[in-house]
C-alpha cells in the first residue's frame, strides 16, 4: 500500500510541475484535465503526507525513550501518536476505496 501511496504522490508532483508549464497553461482542456486529476488526487496526497510526517515523529520520539528524563513524556507522546497514525491509516483506506 505504502509503495502505491508513494507512486500516487510522485504523479501528483509531477502533474504540480506540468500545470506550472506555459504548453498547459495554454492548452485549456489539458489544464482543466489535470486540475480535475489533482483535485481528486489531493485528499489522499494530504493524509498519506501527514502520515509520513506522523511515521517521522514516531522515530524521533522513540529516540527519546533512551533518554530516562524524557521517557515518560515520551512515552505519552509515543502513544498520541500512535495513535493518530492508524487513525490516519484508516482514513488513507477510505480514501483509496474507488467513487
Amino acid at each position: 500500500m505504502i509503495d502505491k501511496l508513494t507512486a500516487l504522490e510522485a504523479k501528483y508532483d509531477q502533474l504540480m510541475v506540468e500545470m506550472a508549464a506555459p504548453s498547459v497553461q495554454a492548452d485549456t482542456a489539458k489544464f482543466r484535465a489535470h486540475s480535475k486529476t489533482l483535485s481528486e488526487m489531493q485528499p489522499l496526497v494530504d493524509a498519506f503526507r501527514e502520515y509520513k510526517d506522523v511515521v517521522s515523529q514516531i522515530t524521533a520520539t522513540e529516540e527519546l525513550l533512551k533518554d530516562p528524563d524524557m521517557r515518560e513524556l515520551a512515552q505519552e507522546e509515543l502513544r498520541a501518536l500512535e495513535s493518530r497514525r492508524d487513525g490516519l491509516l484508516e482514513h488513507i483506506k477510505v480514501l483509496l476505496v474507488p467513487k
